[in-house]
């Protein structure tokens, strides 16, 4: 939102001028929102500003400015105002997070290219560290953390050995596919460590072994609940109604269809996240919780994992039919499942297992 010499510097008249001139250029528009700007309806709320921000070079004159209402401005914060116009754009769509996701992922591939032309590298040259481009970028500090971890996110999503992704709904919770990409969002993706690394791109390439360790999780996933199991013919609109009325539905896709479940599913990764640190605590080995996954795992610890999700797949409320009203009828929050896995009990007291799941039995080797 910096404007410099150049606005500063002009007369009010010129200003005004160069506002009718942007307003015309912009169809009478505000550069970010696109909604419609009058100018004397709005004066006195608007504001000129660099489209590409000065602290990335931007140019300090009239061919960068843009005309925007001053909230829309403020609220995009150092952003590339071409880059807040379309984060507006984005999140008016259904699919807004695997989409924005997608931009933040381009973005820092924009960024990286920019720091290896400042600094005089080629194209193939990662002798920088994502904490070297963060120090660069130094008034977009947030902005390309956050799109280092986007790109981590998209490479997972569109890794084409990654079987979990055939099994997710891109624009919500549908019905053709069980798990939405909310859900993934907020169940797998936690795992992902959130903040710049200070070793070089390239050097043994850390966060491809973050990379690969979250596809292989996401695999004994779908490989548990939803290979050969998930009928998209079947789908799973109305399927709890379905039930109630009579409808017999085989037991593995109902499972797969209840496991993913927004609040069942973010239980079921903080469950994971327990067997690893299980593993961690009785092998001395000492792991920082956010690096989980910046580290390959032991053979034994996957095995630990598998074992975990197949015998939590054997738990018989995922094809109770009785349990559609009461249990998988209305949407539960978290707590619901934390409790259903602590005790084997709802909040309110009712009986959903046998008893609360025990861990170490869970990752027992038969």
């Amino acid at each position: 939102m910096t404007t410099r010499q150049f606005v500063r510097n002009l007369s009010p008249e010129d200003r005004d001028a160069l506002s009718r001139r942007l307003h015309n250029i912009q169809a009478g528009s505000c550069y970010i929102c696109q909604s419609p700007i009058d100018l004397q309806l709005h004066a006195g709320t608007l504001e000129l500003d660099h489209i590409n921000p000065l602290a990335t070079d931007g140019r300090d004159n009239d061919m960068d400015l843009a005309l925007t209402h001053a909230e829309c401005n403020r609220n995009k914060g150092a952003t590339d105002l071409r880059v807040a116009r379309c984060l507006r754009e984005l999140s008016q769509v259904a699919f807004d997070k695997a989409v924005m996701r997608h931009l933040g992922s381009t973005l820092y591939g924009e960024r990286v290219r920019q720091y290896q032309s400042v600094h005089g590298l080629g194209l193939d040259d990662y002798s920088f560290s994502e904490r070297d481009l963060v120090n660069h970028f130094r008034a977009e500090r947030r902005q390309i953390e956050r799109y280092i971890v986007d790109a981590q996110r998209d490479f997972i999503t569109y890794d084409p050995t990654n079987k979990l992704f055939e099994f997710i709904e891109r624009s919500g919770r549908g019905t053709d596919r069980p798990m939405s990409y909310a859900t993934v969002d907020r169940a797998f993706f936690p795992f992902i460590y959130q903040k710049s690394l200070n070793t070089q791109i390239l050097d043994g390439d850390v966060r491809a072994v973050e990379r690969n360790q979250m596809t292989r999780l996401m695999n004994i996933f779908a490989e548990t609940f939803y290979v050969s199991q998930w009928d998209p013919d079947i789908g799973g609109r109305r399927i709890e109604t379905r039930i109630l009325q009579g409808e017999s539905i085989p037991d593995g896709h109902l499972r797969a269809w209840r496991i993913s479940r927004d609040e069942v599913a973010v239980n079921v990764l903080r469950w994971v996240r327990r067997v690893i640190d299980n593993f961690f605590a009785n092998t001395g080995r000492l792991v920082e919780n956010e690096r989980l996954l910046l580290e390959e795992f032991p053979e034994m610890l996957w095995g630990n994992i598998t074992r975990f999700l197949e015998r939590l797949a054997e738990l018989p409320c995922w094809v109770n039919p009785s349990m559609s009203s009461s249990v998988f009828g209305p949407k539960q929050n978290f707590d619901y499942w934390d409790s259903v896995f602590k005790t084997g009990n709802t909040p309110q007291g009712a009986e959903i297992l046998p008893r609360e799941l025990q861990l170490l039995e869970m990752i027992a080797p038969d």
